[in-house]
């Protein structure tokens, strides 16, 4: 798993639009987390901050939600350690 592909990381928000993963990575903090997250249409809301509709940031990091706190969460592309699709 190369995560500074670019056809990795396409690959990995296609997959999310249409399902469900189990994504393992390292937070900024060094703590490890599991999280199941998906970016399916119809299940997802729209992405907002603090009640503001916005864009979600580009780059280095993908915003995901979290399917277990019901949540916008983000995760470090570089920080994945693994990925396991339908949940």
């Amino acid at each position: 798993m190369d995560t500074t592909n670019q056809e990795w990381r396409d690959g990995l928000k296609a997959t999310l639009a249409t399902g469900e993963a189990t994504v393992e990575f390292t937070k900024a903090n060094g703590q490890h987390r599991v999280m199941r997250c998906t970016l399916q249409e119809g299940v997802v809301p729209v992405y907002s901050e603090k009640g503001t509709e916005r864009k979600p940031p580009s780059g280095e990091v993908l915003v995901v939600w979290d399917l277990e706190k019901s949540e916008w969460r983000s995760f470090r592309y570089n920080s994945v350690t693994s990925v396991r699709f339908g949940a």
